[in-house]
C-alpha cells in the first residue's frame, strides 16, 4: 500500500520522535490551539473563500464581500466569552480588509486554492500537500509561469536566513517542477498581524520569493525523502522509535508538552488525554488514500 507523507510528518519526525508518535501513531491533537494558531487557520479561511471566488470570475468587490462573510460566519459561532478569540477576530477583520485593498490590483490569474498536489518519493512512498494558491503570471517577462503562494501570519516578517532556512517551501518548489509546473518563484505571502501605532501597508503585507537555488531544493528534497523512507520501514517492521529530543528548543512550543512531561514523571494521563486532547483529523491522506 503507497505511504502518504506531508512536511509537517516530515517536521514532526525530524523535530522529536515523541511528537511524532502523539501526532502519527496515536493520532492526538489538542483540543484548543493557540491564539496564534486559531488566527491562522480563521485567515486561511478567509482567503480561501476570496480567491475561489476571483478564481470562478467574481470581481474583487463580490469576492471581498464573500470572504468577509465566512469571516463574520466565524465570529457568530465562537464563545463570545473568548475575550482573547473576539479581540483577535476584530483585528483580523480590519487586516483582511486592508490586505484586499492592498493587493486588489494583482494581475495573476489564480489556477488553484487549497487543492492537493501529488509527487512520488519513491515507488512506496508520495509525497501530498495543500497548495494554498497556485497563481499564472500574466504579464512581463514571465507570462505564462506560476508563482506558489503560501499565506503566513507573522509578528515580524521574515529574515534572509528565515528566506534561505525554511525546509516547507523547497518540497512544495518541488512537487510543482515533478508535476510539470512552469515554475517561477515558490513566495511568502506575508501578513504582518503586530499592532502598530499607525502602519502603512508596507508595514503589514509582503511578499517574499524563497531564496534557495535548484540544487538546494533538491538536496531538500533527498534528505526528506530519506527521512520518509525512514518513517516507511518503521511502518513496515512495526518498530518505531519514540525516544525523546529533549531539547529545549524542540519541546519549548510543542503541543505535547504537558502530556510528555507527565509521562516522563510516570503520573497517570487518563485525564489530561481526554480533557485537553482529541482524535487528529488527518484530510489530507483522507483524500489520498481515496485517490492514489
Amino acid at each position: 500500500m503507497t505511504m502518504i507523507i506531508s512536511n509537517t510528518e516530515i517536521t514532526s519526525k525530524n523535530t522529536c520522535d515523541k511528537q511524532h508518535d502523539y501526532m502519527y501513531n496515536q493520532n492526538l491533537e489538542p483540543r484548543k490551539y493557540s491564539i496564534a494558531i486559531s488566527r491562522g487557520v480563521a485567515g486561511h479561511s478567509v482567503l480561501e473563500v476570496y480567491y475561489k471566488n476571483r478564481q470562478e470570475g467574481y470581481s474583487h468587490e463580490e469576492s471581498v464581500d464573500f470572504a468577509m462573510s465566512k469571516l463574520y460566519e466565524l465570529i457568530s459561532k465562537a464563545d463570545p466569552d473568548d475575550t482573547e478569540y473576539m479581540q483577535m477576530m476584530g483585528h483580523l477583520s480590519w487586516l483582511l480588509l486592508q490586505y484586499f485593498d492592498y493587493y486588489k490590483d494583482d494581475t495573476y490569474r489564480i489556477i488553484s486554492v487549497e487543492s492537493v498536489y501529488t509527487a512520488p518519493m519513491t515507488e512506496e512512498i508520495q509525497f501530498g500537500l495543500y497548495l494554498d494558491i497556485l497563481a499564472e503570471i500574466t504579464t512581463g517577462e514571465y507570462r505564462g509561469y506560476v508563482d506558489i503562494i503560501d499565506t503566513k501570519f507573522v509578528n515580524n516578517f521574515k529574515t534572509i536566513d528565515d528566506l534561505r532556512l525554511d525546509a516547507q517551501q523547497p518540497k512544495y518548489a518541488k512537487v510543482a517542477k515533478l508535476n510539470g509546473l512552469p515554475l517561477r518563484h515558490a513566495i511568502f505571502n506575508q501578513i504582518r498581524y503586530r499592532k502598530m501605532k499607525s502602519p502603512r501597508s508596507e508595514d503589514l503585507f509582503r511578499r517574499s520569493p524563497l531564496l534557495l537555488s535548484s540544487k538546494a531544493i533538491n538536496t531538500v528534497w533527498e534528505e526528506a525523502t530519506e527521512t520518509a523512507v525512514e518513517l516507511h520501514q518503521e511502518k513496515i517492521t512495526g518498530f518505531q522509535t519514540t525516544r525523546r529530543r529533549q531539547s529545549y528548543t524542540a519541546c519549548k512550543n510543542c503541543f505535547f508538552k504537558d502530556l510528555c512531561m507527565t509521562e516522563l514523571a510516570g503520573q497517570d494521563t487518563t485525564i489530561m488525554r481526554n480533557t485537553q486532547y482529541q482524535q487528529r483529523e488527518r484530510p489530507l491522506k483522507d483524500w489520498m488514500l481515496n485517490s492514489v
